[in-house]
């Protein structure tokens, strides 16, 4: 589609240039259009091609009033030996004729005749078919001249093509030539216009998916960024919650172990003080208590908030030995 449009615009442009200098084609079809190796494009068949008179299309008013149409220059080429502007004079392909030229009205066959060939033309790049159809020729040919554009137009609704493309068809295809646009360079301005809008919109929808992938790939730094984070919080946690338990197993082992010494400092002493002065006894006592004191001490370097002043409460107070009245 892209391709065809394309050189569907270099049509209009060349169309434009021969209504600028006074000259319609009057056979605009898709065969008449041919198209170079390297993308050249060139509107063919001249041979039914009218020149107006000097100032553009023929004269409307003088048409109007039943007046003789101006003598005309025709361009003549083989195929065209007879007079292409006798009235009554039905020349072209009937999918693509305008109705006053399917009719036979050569005095009112001007620029917005070939305006309809283009017309038809990007009817067929869009649809498929051309602007009329028939089973024959015959049949083809009174469709364009009644001006039946109804398939035509229902075609176009439903080619799923852009509004601005199918609203430009069927200006084109207008069936009154006062309905369509004047000269083929109308055409070609809003063809090109579309063209120019197309590619806009490409660039902005270019920009946004290279936006979007930005965006996207920023998110998933971020999110690996979290997840590191995360885990190395995790980490910390798993590895500071094994330290803490560490300790608090080294401490209640340690507690444990000072209970226990206390516990046998108690007997100790309660034999010692039964057995009166024995200082054996005693000094086992001592030892016993200098084994606790060493106990409490790495605990509380370890746990300065130990109950420290309790367990030196349990303690013997001093390391003499005790008289025997105690």
């Amino acid at each position: 589609m892209p391709r065809f449009l394309a050189i569907f615009e270099s049509v209009c442009q060349t169309m434009a240039y021969a209504h600028s200098r006074g000259v319609i084609h009057r056979d605009l079809k898709p065969s008449n259009v041919m198209v170079g190796s390297f993308g050249e494009v060139q509107v063919m068949d001249w041979g039914l091609a009218k020149v107006l008179p000097s100032g553009g299309a023929v004269d409307d008013q003088a048409v109007q009033r039943n007046e003789p149409e101006p003598v005309l220059s025709v361009i003549r080429t083989a195929r065209s030996d007879a007079d292409a502007s006798q009235a009554g004079s039905i020349l072209g392909t009937p999918g693509y004729m305008a109705p006053e030229q399917a009719r036979g009205e050569v005095e009112l066959v001007d620029e917005r005749a070939d305006v309809f060939g283009l017309g038809a033309i990007l009817c067929e790049i869009l649809t498929g078919e051309a602007a009329f159809t028939g089973r024959t020729v015959g049949e083809t040919q009174r469709k364009a001249a009644r001006g039946d554009l109804a398939e035509a137009f229902g075609r176009l609704e439903g080619c799923g093509a852009d509004p601005e493309l199918i609203a430009l068809a069927k200006d084109c295809l207008a069936p009154e030539r006062d309905d369509r646009p004047r000269q083929a360079g109308q055409v070609a301005t809003r063809i090109t216009a579309y063209l120019t809008g197309v590619q806009e919109r490409l660039r902005k929808a270019e920009l946004a998916r290279v936006e979007a992938n930005a965006r996207a790939e920023e998110e998933k730094k971020r999110r690996r960024l979290t997840v590191a984070l995360a885990a190395s919080i995790l980490a910390l946690v798993t590895v500071g919650g094994g330290a803490a338990a560490w300790q608090i197993q080294e401490r209640q082992a340690q507690l444990a172990k000072v209970e226990t010494t206390l516990a046998r400092i108690q007997t100790l002493r309660d034999q010692a003080a039964a057995d009166g002065a024995d200082s054996a006894r005693w000094g086992t006592v001592l030892a016993a208590a200098d084994e606790a004191l060493g106990s409490l001490g790495a605990l509380a370097a370890s746990s300065p908030a130990a109950a420290w002043p309790h367990y030196a409460r349990r303690l013997p107070r001093n390391r003499h030995r005790p008289s025997a009245t105690g």
